[in-house]
């Protein structure tokens, strides 16, 4: 299979979970991957198992909820593999905790990640993806949009 022959793929959390799946996966269909995690431990250990199954792997520390680190991030891909062909905005968090017991911080820190960084995302790499005229991107998200759980605030 290979699916995604000769595609750059930019996997953000791709350091553990649904991520790294997905980085294997994508990597196993031909794609080379750019995984970027907040641990950047994470990222690497993903990269390196891509890499040992004969893949093509960038591994970068990177949190989502930061302009600049996403230029890096663009701009270090780019350099390195040419183009950007597919952005997984993966990386999220959430917090167990009644709602009036979250605190501001706690909030804002939330919509930071879940928010600020898939915008930030698109930002930064659809203009690479227009100067191509091509490209796709992937916002995951919670069946907790769907369906609400006690104490899980996302």
């Amino acid at each position: 299979m290979a699916r995604l022959a000769g595609k750059v793929a930019v996997i953000t959390g791709g350091g553990t979970g649904i991520g790294k799946k997905t980085a294997l996966r994508f990597a196993q269909e031909g794609a080379k991957v750019v995984v970027t995690d907040i641990n950047p431990d994470s990222a690497n250990s993903t990269a390196e198992e891509i890499k040992n199954a004969g893949g093509a792997a960038l591994a970068m520390a990177h949190d989502v909820s930061k302009e600049d680190e996403w230029q890096r991030i663009v701009s270090q891909t780019v350099e390195q593999y040419g183009k950007i062909d597919i952005l997984f905005n993966n990386a999220g968090i959430y917090i167990i905790k009644p709602l009036a017991e979250l605190t501001l911080e706690e909030w804002n820190r939330l919509m930071s990640i879940n928010v600020t960084g898939v915008f930030l995302g698109m930002k930064h790499v659809m203009p690479v993806m227009a100067k191509q005229q091509a490209g796709s991107v992937i916002n995951a998200s919670s069946v907790a949009g769907l369906i609400g759980a006690p104490g899980h605030v996302l």
